[in-house]
């Protein structure tokens, strides 16, 4: 704890400027080793937007992977927004939760390869905590190489919680990230897209629906997206299925992958 409140300060002067995820990361890995930072900012319909990635050193490793993260939509079967659902409505006056997430653990084989192996991750601590009215993460990763967290570095992140929580959300109050200044329209226009050109025979609704389903997005927020009622969003689900062959969600997202690569 000693060691990170010694390099804290950096990332404090740096609060409201370009520089405070590099200041920040360099504190963290002093304390925990971390090599890596992101900061993912949820919605009120827990769909993610990437805030921040830094990689120490100048490297682009965070970045490469966190557009590989929400491109691959891997963040459906993150545990993180799991978490975040559960959390009662007047959680913004509590301590942020502390997760801990091993490659080894992650069950979605596809998630597991294309991030953890892919990129030569280890393990990841996050933070989670309602700045405003938004949840935001804090997420920090240990290289491969390095090995995962140990104990006393986890602790020191849980000793310093609340006070590195309120340093990134208030940066963020200070310097909002452009991407909080748009919907999440640009991620659904481009499943649209990709399912659009998958089968011609869709209709438009039947696309809107599914592309906003690949999103994680249930049928009654599908239907609250879409002015229609949750039995015709089902219904336009089905019907979907019925047109592209497939059974369930899974199939309609390699499908989507298939196209996505065939760049066509």
């Amino acid at each position: 704890m000693t060691t990170l409140l010694s390099a804290l300060p950096g990332a404090v002067r740096a609060l409201g400027e370009p520089g405070f995820e590099r200041a920040l990361l360099e504190a963290l890995h002093a304390a925990t080793g971390a090599a890596h930072l992101a900061v993912i900012a949820f919605d009120r319909r827990l769909l993610p937007q990437l805030v921040a990635a830094e990689s120490r050193g100048g490297a682009t490793l965070a970045r490469s992977a966190g557009r590989s993260y929400f491109g691959g939509l891997f963040y459906r079967h993150d545990p993180t927004r799991g978490a975040l659902a559960r959390q009662p409505a007047g959680a913004a006056g509590d301590a942020p939760l502390l997760l801990r997430l091993a490659a080894r653990d992650i069950r979605d084989r596809a998630w597991r390869q294309q991030i953890y192996e892919r990129y030569g991750l280890a393990e990841r601590l996050s933070l989670l905590g309602l700045a405003g009215h938004r949840w935001l993460t804090l997420n920090l990763y240990r290289g491969a190489a390095d090995g995962a967290f140990a104990d006393a570095q986890v602790q020191v992140l849980q000793d310093a919680a609340a006070l590195l929580f309120e340093l990134v959300a208030r940066h963020y109050a200070l310097r909002p990230p452009v991407a909080w200044r748009h919907s999440t329209r640009p991620p659904v226009a481009l499943l649209e897209e990709l399912l659009g050109r998958i089968d011609a025979r869709l209709t438009r609704r039947q696309v809107q629906v599914c592309a906003r389903a690949l999103l994680g997005m249930t049928n009654v927020a599908i239907g609250l997206d879409l002015g229609v009622r949750a039995p015709t969003v089902a219904t336009l689900r089905q019907r979907a299925y019925a047109t592209l062959g497939i059974s369930g969600l899974n199939e309609l997202f390699g499908l989507c992958l298939a196209q996505a690569a065939s760049g066509h």
